[in-house]
């Protein structure tokens, strides 16, 4: 089998034919619709041609259309959010049946706030634009350690998000069945989008470093680091404890786990796509993965 598929692919590649650039007549025009916006991250229009529009330090507008230099505020939460690097308010996604009966807002977004810590809420940052990583840790050394949350607003009439509606659907920082961490500016919470299916599909990174090789051994090399070495927990060693790269879970390897929760332990978030019932935040019954041990 494989010798026929290497067979038919040389096929497909021989012979070589010589390729030739076509002109084609300019049919790409780009319009400004919106303009001012600071750091826009993703966006939504309703059956009304309302556009919501999310920025990446926290903040949800609504245009009202093309040419709108008034944007209401939906929601405000730069206080949640943690916006540091390529991390902050990045996945917004409207309900299917948003102008039929469920006006639902769904905003995934990396929480200022350490998964190993405290509820301390921010935990680095405050409502800035930009949020800091303090030195230490610092951005790329030890890293500043967040995790994430997707959460359910409902919009009322008016067009903003009441906070009060807030349902979270999947919090990061609950270690028990499964979770989110990323230790540097990157590679953290990703895209939202409902599939075809009513599922709504949930993306993230693997929360590892950008710049080197991640397996849950960075982190612990300044005194009184806040972040320590193995700093989400990943196993097999303690947080704190350095782990053998043979057999670690950490670092960029959290995007090969397909293990689901078990008693003593849990399964990694990071790196994966989880598809879920918007309504409970519960995984479908017929994902692939849902009974893997």
């Amino acid at each position: 089998m494989v010798g026929s598929l290497v067979l038919g692919i040389g096929g497909l590649l021989s012979p070589v034919t010589e390729a030739h650039a076509e002109v084609l007549e300019p049919e790409l025009i780009a319009t400004t619709v919106v303009s001012g916006v600071q750091a826009p991250a993703n966006f939504e229009i309703d059956d009304d041609g309302n556009i919501f529009l999310a920025q990446r330090h926290g903040v949800v507008l609504r245009y009202t259309g093309e040419g709108d230099t008034s944007p209401e505020t939906v929601i405000d939460l730069r206080e949640e959010v943690y916006r540091q690097g390529d991390r902050g308010l990045l996945g917004l996604a409207l309900d299917p049946d948003f102008a039929d009966g469920s006006p639902y807002l769904y905003l995934l977004y990396t929480q200022d706030k350490d998964p190993f810590g405290t509820d301390q809420v921010p935990r680095w940052g405050g409502e800035e634009l930009t949020d800091p990583c303090p030195d230490p840790p610092g951005a790329n050394g030890d890293g500043c350690t967040a995790t994430g949350q997707l959460v359910r607003y409902t919009v009322g009439e008016d067009g903003t998000a009441d906070p009060g509606s807030a349902v979270v659907l999947l919090d990061g920082s609950n270690r028990t069945e499964g979770g989110w961490c990323s230790q540097f500016p990157s590679h953290a919470t990703s895209t939202l989008a409902f599939g075809p299916d009513g599922m709504l599909y949930v993306g993230h990174g693997d929360g590892a470093n950008y710049n080197t090789a991640d397996w849950g051994q960075l982190g612990g090399t300044q005194p009184n680091t806040p972040t320590p070495v193995n700093s989400c927990n990943d196993g097999p060693g303690e947080r704190g404890t350095t782990p053998d790269r043979a057999d670690s879970a950490g670092g960029a390897l959290r995007s090969q786990s397909v293990r689901a929760a078990t008693e003593d332990g849990y399964v990694s978030w990071d790196g994966a796509i989880l598809r879920i019932d918007p309504e409970t935040g519960e995984a479908a019954a017929d994902n692939p993965l849902v009974a893997v041990r």
